[in-house]
């Protein structure tokens, strides 16, 4: 038995299919990039020196992408 979606129900997933990934991406950019703010922070927690902190952040992004 095969089921028929209703017209609204197919104009809902259409807007928000679009949305969803809008807000996906802007979620992973901002927590791509928000860490380089905090570079110094994070450098002394983790004990290691900023350029090897900031490699961590790269690769972080690297992998995101």
């Amino acid at each position: 038995m095969q089921m028929h979606e209703s017209p609204l129900e197919g104009f809902v997933a259409r807007r928000l299919a679009p949305t969803a990934l809008m807000l996906g991406k802007i979620v992973t950019g901002a927590l791509r990039v928000a860490p380089a703010g905090m570079l110094n922070e994070l450098s002394e927690s983790l004990e290691v020196s900023i350029r090897t902190a900031g490699m961590l952040i790269t690769f972080g992004g690297v992998v995101l992408w």
